[in-house]
């Protein structure tokens, strides 16, 4: 008969093996399927410059229900009209207004610092993007893109930080 320390360790062993198996089984379906949303801002129009937030997917598998979080500055809000859907390789613009004693459809993310000066930059602000994959209802899973902005005076450009995607439970 063999000792019982023996065979405990081979079972501790054994499950410790199962659990990493499992985990990287767990991470590769979270990344199947997922689509891979980044966002932009951009310049478009003459002078002064309007900008424009656009949103780009990368992979095969298309974003749905996209929403973006307010930005809020001062008594104004930026608010963006959500998306239905982002497919591959297009860059989609996304529509946004101010609501600031009412509601002003602008399309011009610039217009949240309209009569502001600002020296060096503006403060910054969180974007938060949250989507969904195109599947079933029940394996339908929910991710969130962040970043963070802000208006470089200087160069008259709205500049973003590094881009993150996390899987929301």
């Amino acid at each position: 008969m063999r000792p019982l320390p023996l065979s405990v360790s081979y079972l501790e062993q054994f499950f410790l093996a199962w659990r990493d198996e499992h985990t990287k089984l767990e991470q590769e379906k979270q990344k199947r399927g997922r689509p891979e949303i980044t966002a932009e801002f951009k310049a478009f129009g003459g002078v002064p410059r309007q900008w424009a937030l656009f949103i780009h997917n990368s992979s095969d598998s298309p974003a749905i229900n996209l929403h973006i979080d307010d930005i809020r500055h001062n008594e104004k809000v930026l608010r963006f009209i959500p998306i239905s859907a982002v497919s591959q390789d297009n860059d989609y613009p996304v529509k946004c207004g101010i609501l600031h004693n009412g509601w002003t459809q602008t399309d011009n993310v610039a217009s949240l610092w309209d009569g502001e000066t600002f020296i060096g930059m503006s403060p910054m602000f969180d974007l938060h993007i949250r989507f969904s994959n195109f599947d079933s209802l029940n394996a339908q899973k929910n991710w969130i893109v962040s970043a963070r902005f802000w208006w470089n005076v200087q160069q008259q450009v709205i500049e973003m930080s590094h881009q993150s995607i996390e899987f929301v439970k």
